[in-house]
């Protein structure tokens, strides 16, 4: 299936979550933010969230510091 990641259209098999989107593009898993289709996808969830054909993703490394 196609999802939208970052701005560019992937091939996710049917039954992908979050996690597995992350894992297989080597990201991390923690000091990240992932929204899906414009909502905040939080940690706990990433596991439990499954992707959908058309879906659009989006991960974000915060800066911190000043």
């Amino acid at each position: 299936m196609r999802i939208v990641v970052d701005g560019n259209e992937e091939d996710f098999k049917r039954g992908s979550t979050v996690l597995a989107l992350l894992r297989g593009r080597g990201e991390p898993t923690t000091h990240i933010v992932v929204e899906l289709n414009g909502v905040f996808v939080h940690p706990e969830e990433y596991e439990n969230t499954e992707l959908k054909p058309g879906d659009r993703v989006e991960v974000v490394y915060p800066a911190f510091g000043g």
